[in-house]
């Protein structure tokens, strides 16, 4: 831990930590057989009145924490696992675990800052140390530093699980097996997905762009280009959009009602503004899916068994 004690030393990173970039998560630490124990929550509840996602973040932060003990048989397989306070880590005193606990947190962290330097760029005062980084983690006895960043990512897919614990119930199973092409259902699965992930950029994008895929296949190219001419003498804005002929041909065409209609348009507006603006928020990822899923089952709508 001697690596980290020295990055923590570090002007940038104790810059970071006091303007709150580097959080630290609240614990606590009691005294238990053989040492203390630290941890952030204690479970209420079994399975499945606990959501397996709270289960499985008490999990990680008791492994992060160093409240696991591997059990192997006399091949020298892994055959249990023990976790929390029957594992407890020795210390001098209350404070020094404290202080142990707090670079662990700080570690991964630390990891988590450098990981998404990796992707999507870094501050220039970073770029050093993420140099230095890269370098002792591809080395020889690297594995702490690979360790730390694997349990920032396990704490992002616990939350990514949050979200789906939360959001995925809400989405309906819409009847369109069978009945359109498999680039329109790969588009929604892929849409629905980067919504319970909370890609919302990425979600829109393909909410819109599963939107023209359903009306192109269902609008013959010559429809498109009849609504073309219509549209042409009524705009002052320029000549519309391949996205906007299809709405409007699928509207004239009863192929979308009114308001189903408007829904589409409105999904092409937040398309063009997930492209061209810095940041989408949350609602809107919510709003694209809700008018895309709209769209398809006025188009494919539920029939007798």
């Amino acid at each position: 831990m001697s690596v980290y004690d020295d990055w923590l030393r570090k002007p940038e990173i104790q810059a970071a930590i006091q303007a709150g970039e580097i959080e630290i998560s609240s614990f606590k630490v009691e005294p238990t057989n053989g040492g203390y124990w630290a941890f952030e929550d204690i479970l209420q509840e079994d399975l499945p009145d606990t959501p397996l996602h709270q289960l499985l973040r008490w999990i990680v932060q008791q492994i992060n924490m160093g409240h696991y003990l591997i059990e192997k048989d006399r091949a020298g397989r892994a055959v249990s696992l023990i976790l929390g306070r029957e594992v407890g880590v020795s210390a001098g005193s209350r404070d020094e675990r404290v202080r142990d606990v707090r670079r662990r947190f700080l570690a991964v962290n630390i990891m988590g800052v450098l990981a998404r330097a990796r992707e999507g760029g870094i501050e220039p005062r970073f770029a050093n140390l993420a140099r230095q980084v890269a370098a002792r983690g591809s080395a020889p006895g690297g594995g702490w530093g690979r360790l730390n960043t694997d349990l920032h990512y396990a704490f992002e897919l616990i939350e990514i699980l949050s979200r789906v614990h939360h959001r995925s119930w809400a989405l309906s199973a819409l009847p369109i097996l069978g009945r359109t092409s498999d680039a329109v259902r790969s588009q929604l699965r892929e849409a629905s997905r980067c919504h319970l992930f909370a890609l919302h950029a990425a979600a829109i994008a393909l909410c819109r762009a599963c939107l023209e895929e359903t009306l192109v296949g269902l609008i013959p190219p010559k429809e498109v280009e009849e609504q073309r001419r219509a549209s042409r003498p009524h705009r002052r804005d320029g000549p519309p959009g391949k996205l906007v002929l299809l709405i409007e041909a699928a509207v004239r065409l009863s192929i979308l009602g009114r308001e189903a209609g408007e829904a589409a348009d409105m999904l092409r507006v937040l398309g063009n503004k997930a492209m061209h603006e810095k940041r989408v928020a949350a609602k809107d990822s919510q709003e694209a899916i809700e008018k895309l899923r709209f769209v398809l089952h006025e188009i494919y709508p539920e029939t007798e068994a």
